[in-house]
């Protein structure tokens, strides 16, 4: 059997911004991506990917890999 990958079960919300507070009382600015469907964000549980970078959180490559995720099931 040849191997398909993963399927894209779901549509991505992203929420910009989000302030989230660190132990030591810094806020740090988040972009969330959630999987979707009908334009809403899905009902239910999902597992969750945390990814931290100093560089430009909106870069090509991490939204790409958020997105990727979040169309499988994750929150990223």
């Amino acid at each position: 059997m040849n191997y398909q990958g993963s399927s894209q079960q779901y549509s991505v919300i992203r929420k910009t911004d989000v302030m989230i507070q660190m132990r030591d009382g810094v806020q740090l600015a988040t972009d969330l991506y959630m999987p979707a469907a009908g334009g809403e964000a899905a009902v239910g549980k999902f597992p969750t990917v945390l990814v931290r970078t100093p560089y430009n959180k909106v870069a090509e490559s991490a939204v790409h890999d958020a997105k990727f995720l979040a169309r499988r099931g994750y929150v990223c």
